[in-house]
């Protein structure tokens, strides 16, 4: 226990054993990944586990989780400093301290960390610190597992203060991908070396599975310009990019193209969103015809349409979500009355209230077939599985992952300041 003022700082030890449950292909001993046992309240897969305390007066500023919860990382900030962004005076939290997997990274005065990230593995964590030059000009640099690297950029009014340092770890969290801007270029930079510099570039998902190739997009006499370790693969009026280096969604001619491996998949008047399968078999769209109706499409793996869920009242896809397996579908539409139609494989009761986050929609691979999801309630969030609600929390950390049996939905929550590795049976 280490002592930050008149309450203590609580490093509680990682629930391994609890978590060791999410998937049967990993064989995770109780402490793996941490190097300690687990709290005692792990010891039972049907308790929640408390992982870290928050700081007295501290305020968290962000949090992320491996897709397997074995993993976590956040941002608390002490004390209240004055800056001005976009020319607007704001009150920041300073004095922030970055914590992954119970071990402090980092303490950094005076600063901002955001933009949070974990690799795919979550044994590595990066972020950007932002500090006030004359409390006006930020500067900005990224940092990789506790490293600072030398180059640092400068906010303008020209790029979004989002994209500043946007940092994107590569699959096994050995190196970092990020934009740096200087003297009004942006420059693609992987750890300390540029790789690509351009007026316009942007960066969405930039690695290849494999880790060797970075993909970036770069804006150029009026259109989108694919570019693949400096060299363009394809140029469209707007490119979306859903999976390095060669999946994404193009918009030319009034219409969407869905380009999967670099050839054609799809065509639609306009492509509103694309989920695909961890097994990689099934594709779902989201779409919207010229009459401005919405729909769903399912893909198998050779682009063939296996099912089509639309009504000419649907103005709008909210969520659309594959099952693991791909075999199990939900989606969220929005109607002209303002309604919600919902399904998966059948009708779901939405339940729990209407004010659904559906960026926190999960469903389970089944049997039992399963959805969950978050809702807001009186200064908290509700987690809801199949339309009832499951237990209240301050607030409740995506993703929502279900256990490999499929009886359970675990995910990361607070309460009182501390946080939890919470449990929720079906």
């Amino acid at each position: 226990m280490m002592n930050f003022g008149s309450r203590p700082f609580i490093l509680h030890a990682a629930a391994a054993c609890l978590l060791a449950a999410v998937s049967p292909a990993q064989t995770v001993p109780c402490g793996a990944g941490t190097g300690s046992p687990p709290h005692p309240a792990a010891k039972s897969a049907g308790e929640d586990a408390p992982l870290f305390t928050l700081p007295e007066d501290a305020a968290l500023q962000e949090f992320a989780a491996s897709p397997d919860l074995l993993h976590w990382a956040l941002v608390y900030a002490g004390r209240k400093v004055n800056a001005h962004l976009e020319g607007k005076p704001e009150t920041l939290k300073a004095n922030a301290t970055v914590v992954h997997d119970a071990t402090v990274v980092g303490s950094y005065p005076d600063v901002a960390p955001f933009s949070l990230r974990l690799s795919e593995g979550g044994t590595s964590v990066a972020f950007t610190v932002v500090k006030w030059r004359s409390w006006t000009v930020p500067l900005y640099w990224v940092v990789r597992n506790g490293t600072r690297f030398t180059g640092s950029g400068t906010y303008t009014e020209e790029v979004e203060f989002h994209e500043l340092g946007h940092p994107w770890l590569s699959p096994d969290g050995s190196r970092v991908a990020y934009l740096l801007v200087l003297k009004g270029k942006r420059r693609v930079m992987v750890d300390e070396t540029a790789v690509f510099t351009s007026k316009d570039a942007r960066l969405e998902r930039p690695w290849s599975p494999d880790g060797k190739q970075v993909t970036l997009i770069a804006r150029k006499d009026g259109e989108d310009k694919l570019v693949v370790d400096g060299k363009t693969l394809a140029s469209a009026a707007d490119i979306r990019l859903l999976r390095a280096p060669s999946t994404y969604i193009a918009s030319s001619g009034g219409e969407d193209a869905l380009i999967v491996d670099g050839k054609p998949c799809a065509r639609h008047a306009e492509i509103l969103g694309a989920v695909f399968s961890m097994s990689g078999d099934r594709i779902a769209l989201s779409v919207r015809d010229d009459g401005g109706r919405a729909g769903v499409v399912l893909l198998d793996e050779s682009c063939k349409a296996v099912g089509t869920w639309g009504e000419d009242e649907w103005t709008d896809i909210l969520s659309i979500r594959l099952s693991d397996d791909g075999r199990h579908l939900f989606y969220a539409a929005r109607t002209t009355s303002g309604t919600l139609a919902a399904s998966l494989e059948g009708p779901v009761i939405l339940g729990c209230g209407s004010d659904i986050d559906f960026d926190s929609v999960a469903i389970s691979s089944g049997p039992p077939k399963a959805a969950a999801w978050t809702v807001p309630e009186a200064g908290g969030q509700v987690l809801c599985v199949n339309g009832k609600p499951s237990g209240r929390w301050d607030r409740i950390e995506l993703p929502l992952v279900f256990s490999a049996g499929g009886s359970k939905v675990l995910f990361h929550a607070w309460k009182d300041d501390v946080l939890f590795l919470a449990v929720a049976p079906l």
